[in-house]
């Protein structure tokens, strides 16, 4: 291996060209052009696990809150579905990027 395939742009870029699931029974989940899609962030990094109810730490306002009943309560969750932001290639570098920093400090 060269240097440069070890710097955190190499591996970002290696990483979402390898994170497209065509076999995965939801694809496509969203409706984004291939070319500037990535399955990277299926599970949302921005997704708040915290909170029984989830929610988005992004706030980019495209969720809301879904609700149903059980057991007669009515309860709510995040419904972040309609979010395309951990998909696009710009986004997932913006991710890996943020991660990155945070471990180099």
């Amino acid at each position: 291996m060269k240097a440069e395939d070890y710097s955190i742009e190499y591996q970002i870029e290696l990483n979402i060209k390898a994170a497209i699931y065509k076999d995965c029974p939801y694809f496509p989940c969203h409706d984004l052009d291939e070319n500037n899609f990535s399955c990277m962030f299926c599970y949302c990094p921005y997704y708040d696990r915290k909170s029984k109810q989830g929610g988005c730490l992004n706030e980019n306002g495209t969720g809301e809150y879904f609700y149903y009943k059980k057991n007669g309560k009515t309860l709510k969750i995040w419904d972040c579905s309609n979010c395309i932001y951990p998909h696009t290639i710009e986004n997932v570098k913006k991710i890996f990027r943020a991660f990155y920093s945070d471990i180099e400090k």
